[in-house]
């Protein structure tokens, strides 16, 4: 909105993160076969679209890809080079930006109100298998998978008490039951989850200074800032400048705080004036439209099997 600052870019402009969310929205609404049923995605088409994001330019406002993750761009040509290996995610811990974490929106909606019959749920809200997978297109290791489910839990959790606090306690719960391995299930290294995770699972994030929060691109340091500058605000338009003026990796951080602060606060509470210097805002429109015609058409077809 300032405009012209780092990337040297025009107001309105989005960045990786938007354009990840915007090609993963494509693929689900270009592939409804596969989307309503049991596999959710066509994986081999998410990675598609993102190859054709960071080599040809689309969906960004302006045909320009001027920000792009090392792991997100080291996976995609991994692909590139061998499109048999669609998880081509690096799993080691050095790989834990938060790239998968930018693009985990879609999902976690999508299971929150669509989960189908045909799946498999152990623990009630447990699409951790959907949500590895989703991760592994190019973040591979347990820390950025979990980082991910946890966001995924939280909005579920928001979405059925519309409390933000209550939500976080409740998250918090669901969590320290997995870690301290309650559940006959494999989420990967559990002693290294309790040791990153521990300021938001095991003690209460919302309570530290804002001195004491990162805003890197490490991949739990983005988690934690974002549900931070959620949980210390009490409007739409304070969690965004909150959470940019933490600096370091904001388009990344903002994202994720606005996607938790839309549904807190609604379309309604966003800055008219941040929404009327969009660029492609019809573009956008469209890509929205097109996302909601397929939860309904998700939820149609769960009432058909009911």
């Amino acid at each position: 909105m300032e405009e012209y600052g780092t990337h040297n870019q025009p107001r309105g402009t989005w960045s990786d993160d938007s354009s990840m969310v915007l090609a993963t929205i494509d693929s689900m609404y270009n592939n409804k076969e596969v989307f309503l049923q049991k596999e959710i995605f066509n994986y081999k088409d998410l990675m598609n679209r993102y190859s054709m994001w960071k080599n040809q330019a689309e969906y960004t406002p302006n045909k320009k890809v001027f920000d792009i993750g090392i792991t997100t761009a080291d996976a995609i040509s991994r692909y590139e080079s061998n499109k048999d290996n669609v998880f081509a995610g690096n799993d080691s811990f050095n790989a834990n930006g938060n790239g998968s974490l930018m693009r985990i929106i879609p999902l976690a909606l999508y299971t929150k109100y669509c989960i189908f019959n045909g799946y498999t749920i152990k623990l009630l809200g447990d699409n951790y298998d959907v949500i590895k997978k989703f991760s592994s297109l190019t973040h591979a290791h347990t820390l950025s998978i979990m980082s991910c489910y946890i966001y995924n839990i939280f909005v579920s959790n928001y979405l059925d008490l519309n409390d933000l606090n209550d939500a976080y306690v409740k998250t918090q719960k669901h969590f320290k039951y997995i870690f301290d391995g309650k559940i006959q299930k494999d989420y990967g290294d559990l002693e290294l989850c309790k040791k990153y995770f521990n300021r938001l699972i095991y003690n209460d994030i919302s309570k530290l200074n804002e001195r004491d929060i990162k805003s890197s691109g490490f991949v739990v340091d983005t988690l934690e800032s974002s549900l931070w500058c959620v949980l210390t605000s009490h409007t739409f338009e304070e969690s965004v400048l909150k959470a940019i003026n933490l600096g370091d990796d904001t388009d990344t951080i903002g994202a994720l705080t606005g996607a938790l602060a839309g549904l807190v606060y609604g379309v309604n509470s966003i800055p008219q004036k941040w929404l009327d210097s969009l660029q492609r805002k019809d573009y956008l429109d469209d890509m929205v439209n097109k996302y909601i015609e397929l939860i309904q058409l998700r939820i149609k077809k769960n009432l058909k099997q009911d």
